[in-house]
């Protein structure tokens, strides 16, 4: 291996297994410690990239912390990657599940260089490959979360059980096969030459990433009959407001309102759609700032901003103060 090059991978990984380890019990910040790893930093740099060995010695501790070898999974149902904006750079220039997944070996070469990430093409299947590099340590773990991950963001966009054929994976037998199957909803083969997750061709290439998203955000609409439209459009920046900014456009479509009938309603209150997505956004800015530990970049991407500075800005302007000085006064008012 060459010694010049530093394998890498995005710290926002880790911040899967701080928030898994959370949800079931476990003291993270213990378990980071332990493994020489500051969650704080990786929280206020979540974009940063983190040596592959400190993230092996954590996916260490994290086996030995909580003795569950499938614990992997459980950590990929907690990806942050679906906040990325490469990925969803992937998602919106994509027409088809298809060529999402035939791009996902150049967006993953961002986020990590310590894995080579191949696509296998038969006629009926298409297989996603994970094979670490020569001489770097991956924990199986790991692998895991990756699948575990890449099916949770396929199970958002499409209804569907069948999309998986099957999964090969290096790693031993377990004693209990169950969670892999129960996870990927399909058969598991272990100690495999390979790491693949099988899919089936004819379910990716027959759903549009468009429309599925589009049908995704519509049926968020199913429960407003009885609210204000005011409140209707609240509800529909809320929900979709962490993939990217929501437009008028588009929740027009979602309500089946023109959108010179939305702003002649709105007019009529003496509020334009532009108010009331800049009061969505107050409202969750002042909720992740002073009830998450949430870094001030990822609270940014919550609320459909491409940038951590124009979050700032516009923060700044609202309450006379940046994010981080708001979430401190906060903080010290509490502790008197």
């Amino acid at each position: 291996m060459d010694q010049a090059i530093k394998y890498t991978t995005i710290a926002a990984w880790s911040l899967s297994i701080a928030n898994a380890l959370d949800a079931s019990g476990f003291n993270s910040n213990e378990v980071f410690k332990n493994a020489g790893i500051s969650l704080t930093d990786i929280q206020n740099a979540p974009n940063s990239l983190l040596d592959i060995k400190q993230m092996t010695a954590l996916w260490k501790e994290v086996a030995l912390i909580t003795q569950k070898p499938h614990f992997g999974l459980i950590v990929g149902q907690y990806s942050n990657i679906k906040k990325n904006h490469i990925y969803n750079h992937l998602i919106k220039k994509s027409d088809s599940l298809l060529q999402v997944l035939e791009g996902l070996p150049s967006y993953y070469g961002k986020l990590s260089n310590s894995v080579c990430l191949t696509l296998n093409n038969t006629p009926h299947l298409l297989g996603v490959t994970i094979s670490p590099l020569e001489g770097v340590e991956i924990s199986d773990m790991s692998i895991d979360a990756f699948y575990s991950s890449f099916v949770s963001i396929i199970n958002d966009l499409v209804d569907s059980d069948s999309f998986i054929h099957h999964v090969d994976l290096v790693r031993n037998k377990p004693k209990n096969k169950r969670p892999w199957s129960d996870s990927f909803n399909c058969e598991t083969k272990f100690a495999q030459e390979v790491n693949c997750l099988w899919l089936n061709k004819s379910v990716l290439t027959q759903f549009s990433v468009k429309n599925l998203m589009l049908e995704k955000k519509m049926a968020s609409s199913f429960d407003l009959d009885k609210m204000s439209l005011t409140e209707k459009i609240e509800r529909l920046i809320h929900s979709s407001i962490a993939n990217s900014e929501p437009t008028l456009d588009e929740i027009a479509v979602m309500l089946n309102m023109s959108v010179r009938s939305i702003s002649r309603s709105l007019k009529e209150e003496g509020l334009t759609f532009r108010d009331i997505l800049k009061h969505k956004r107050q409202e969750l800015a002042v909720h992740y700032l002073t009830k998450t530990e949430e870094s001030i970049l990822i609270i940014s991407e919550n609320l459909g901003y491409k940038n951590m500075g124009n979050f700032t800005r516009a923060f700044q302007t609202w309450f006379a103060q940046s994010p981080s000085q708001y979430r401190e006064d906060c903080r010290n008012k509490c502790r008197k």
